[in-house]
């Protein structure tokens, strides 16, 4: 971090609107800065056209939402962005990402700029990033964060992700899909919705999908929702899609008391992973496990997952 002193250039702005060339400085600047685990963010990958793909699926778009510092030359000094969901009250804050000797100079009003566009009813925002990055970790208790457990970023691919061999059937269980593509969740009975809801809410309690939102994603085919039934009744749910950038990713994984020990996780999983191999433009397969899941983790290992990085999560109230 640096003490160049702060000038006119440090106060953030908006992307001039329809101006390609800016844009395009913003994407080369972001993916410079992912390749650096000291400035990297959890939330996007570190090639190019992959940033961009991710970018242009936010909701508002995210061309709107970035604000950059920019010096008298037009070089590009610090960028941030945000994004937000108002049903589960939750906003994502994309950076700030800046220069290595300008941190000091504009972090702080970047953060500000972004919470400035947090719409009334989101009531909390989430900074991410690699372990490295420690300047997000400082900014972050400055704001009165909360951190999570470290999170590890695990990749599947290659032989590994070839090898998979999925068996929708195990010990006394079967594997589902949840409402079914092409149907709404309502085709789900309503035990069966609440089983689910519970579940969900208490594997993932600040989760980025509600229940509801997986299962209306499912039906629409945005998303795979798979469900597993011992004796008729959910004994646990996966959930993954195809990323903008044409790579997999497992969302959730969740197996209830009842089917633990039966083998319920590695088969959802593993018919999850095939589903996604047959979908997916780039041959991997991403998610994210916390430190403490031990057993997840051991699964995962399992399976073929190696770690990509480690990351911390800090949530703040507005």
């Amino acid at each position: 971090m640096g003490s160049e002193r702060k000038s006119d250039w440090a106060t953030p702005k908006p992307l001039p609107p329809g101006d390609r060339a800016a844009t395009a400085r913003v994407l080369d600047f972001l993916a410079a800065a992912q390749k650096d685990p000291a400035r990297n963010v959890a939330y996007l990958g570190d090639d190019r056209d992959g940033i961009q793909s991710e970018l242009e699926e936010l909701v508002p778009s995210w061309e709107g939402t970035v604000r950059v510092c920019e010096d008298a030359n037009g070089e590009l000094r610090g960028v941030v962005l945000a994004n937000w969901d108002t049903e589960i009250g939750l906003s994502w804050v994309y950076g700030p990402w800046t220069r290595p000797t300008d941190w000091d100079a504009c972090a702080s009003s970047l953060l500000d700029a972004a919470l400035e566009q947090i719409p009334a009813g989101v009531t909390r925002y989430e900074l991410s990033g690699a372990c490295e990055n420690a300047a997000l970790a400082a900014l972050a208790a400055e704001r009165g964060a909360v951190s999570t457990d470290v999170n590890y970023a695990l990749v599947l691919d290659g032989d590994a992700l070839a090898r998979i061999s999925p068996s929708r059937a195990g010990e006394g269980f079967t594997i589902e899909e949840g409402g079914l593509v092409g149907r709404a969740p309502e085709s789900l009975s309503a035990v069966d919705r609440d089983v689910l809801h519970e579940l969900h809410e208490e594997n993932f309690p600040t989760p980025y999908y509600s229940m509801d939102q997986l299962l209306a994603q499912h039906a629409d085919g945005e998303a795979i929702v798979l469900v597993a039934r011992m004796g008729g009744d959910v004994a646990g749910y996966a959930a993954g899609r195809v990323q903008p950038d044409g790579v997999g990713y497992v969302d959730f994984l969740a197996v209830a008391p009842a089917g633990r020990g039966h083998g319920v996780g590695r088969a959802l999983m593993v018919e999850l992973l095939a589903r996604l191999r047959s979908r997916i433009t780039r041959q991997e397969v991403c998610l994210t496990v916390r430190h403490s899941l031990g057993p997840a983790r051991a699964l995962y290992a399992s399976l073929g997952f190696h770690v990509d990085a480690s990351l911390v999560g800090y949530r703040v109230a507005l």
